[in-house]
């Protein structure tokens, strides 16, 4: 991509993505309020994969509603920061991070919206559901995450990383690994696999991944002779 002019503003697939699920999102929050199912709706569930909250239809849309204003508003600051920034990586990689943004944010409108009209039915559905969309989510930022570019907002972001342009790239590939694998994993597993034991595994290997993420940055920046020793990182 050619450095975008002062005061020029283009339509990406990033954009179009972030616009489309922000309105669906919108839509769907207005339509489970209308004709969501009556009664009570389970809305949060506790560790052992109860239900601890409750509420109606219109709760339910009014989140939609929040998650539409939350995507709303990272996008905004993505692209407020992509045109401010210089480089093909930094705005290839905050367009990333806004399309990443958009997915996250469908994955959970499916979720809520089904909960709202009851397709998603009974405890150890809804956790099963959860797990998809969590598997989902690993399996799209493991994809990307990889190729990300030193940027302010996607990545694994410690001083180690920010720091070390090699410390960046291989803690970011080997983050994107493991989660791409405990996505896929966990996608596969997710229709028969007992809740909420499955799901607690899949926190758990989460959380061991991004340990192991954090030690490689770590590591890398190391051995990495062009590492910044200062305390001022490079973002």
């Amino acid at each position: 991509m050619t450095a975008q002019a002062p005061g020029r503003f283009e339509v990406r697939l990033a954009d179009a993505a972030s616009v489309f699920v922000i309105l669906a999102l919108i839509v769907s929050g207005y339509w489970v309020s209308a004709h969501g199912i009556a009664g009570q709706i389970p809305l949060h569930f506790g560790f052992d994969g109860r239900a601890d909250r409750w509420g109606g239809r219109a709760e339910v849309g009014q989140g939609l509603w929040l998650m539409a204003g939350l995507a709303g508003l990272i996008a905004v600051i993505c692209v407020v920061l992509e045109r401010q920034g210089d480089g093909k990586a930094w705005q290839s990689s905050l367009r990333l991070a806004r399309g990443v943004t958009a997915l996250v944010f469908a994955f959970l409108g499916v979720l809520f919206g089904g909960l709202g009209m009851g397709w998603i039915g009974g405890m150890g559905g809804a956790g099963a559901w959860a797990m998809i969309v969590l598997s989902l989510t690993l399996v799209v930022v493991g994809a990307v995450m990889g190729r990300a570019r030193p940027n302010p907002i996607f990545g694994v972001r410690t001083f180690w990383t920010l720091t070390s342009r090699l410390s960046w790239d291989k803690s970011n590939r080997l983050g994107g690994r493991l989660m791409g694998a405990i996505g896929l994993i966990g996608l596969f597993a997710s229709p028969f696999a007992p809740q909420p034991q499955a799901m607690h595994w899949l926190v758990v290997a989460l959380l061991v991944a991004a340990g192991l993420t954090v030690l490689e940055s770590w590591r890398v920046w190391t051995i990495d002779p062009d590492r910044r020793t200062g305390r001022e990182p490079t973002l």
